[in-house]
């Protein structure tokens, strides 16, 4: 609060812009995309002049002959707040230049990226060392293959490897059945999310 005078609030809904931006237009070259981004500057300035229909409750209001209003703090006024203004021109020259896009401009989903390192810390722990350990690469190696292969196949290819007989309690392989299911189900959610966009 010191040196910005972007509340909490606005600077979430920043964020949340932000990332919806840059994953709905992917598909876009890198300058269009970084255009696309400076638009969340004018959209919070209450300019909707390059605002898409999909996204922006103010032209669907507008195109439906309605009247919306957006929350205040999720909005600035440009004459009246000039110096707020500046401080986030600021930032999006940083955020939204070229260089930056060009990081982002990518077809792939980071979410996987980040489920499975949270998965690996799961299994070792940052606050143990395990670097260069026969442990820390069984741990790794069981992730990868229980996120490729879902986890009844990734035991049964495992006992397999070992030449062993995969004898499992009904509960057990219930609970790693189950798993697999909540796994793809999550999938096919979030597949029909993508189209639905």
């Amino acid at each position: 609060m010191k040196t910005s005078r972007v509340t909490k609030g606005l600077a979430g809904h920043l964020k949340y812009c932000y990332s919806a931006c840059v994953m709905r237009n992917r598909n876009l070259s890198t300058k269009e995309l970084s255009s696309k981004v400076y638009n969340i500057l004018e959209h919070i300035c209450d300019n909707h002049d390059s605002c898409d229909v999909v996204w922006c409750y103010n032209v669907k209001a507008k195109e439906g002959n309605k009247a919306y209003a957006a929350p205040r703090e999720q909005r600035i006024n440009r004459e009246k707040d000039e110096q707020t203004y500046l401080q986030l021109r600021k930032i999006f020259d940083q955020y939204a230049c070229m260089e930056q896009m060009a990081y982002c401009n990518h077809p792939f989903d980071t979410q996987t990226k980040e489920s499975v390192n949270q998965a690996i810390a799961n299994v070792a722990p940052k606050s143990i060392c395990y670097s260069g350990t026969n442990s820390l690469h069984s741990c790794i190696a069981m992730v990868i293959g229980i996120h490729n292969l879902r986890h009844h196949e990734f035991f049964k290819t495992l006992f397999e490897s070992l030449s062993m007989t995969m004898l499992l309690p009904k509960h057990i392989a219930s609970y790693l059945q189950s798993r697999d299911n909540t796994k793809e189900w999550k999938r096919i959610i979030k597949k029909n999310r993508r189209k639905g966009e």
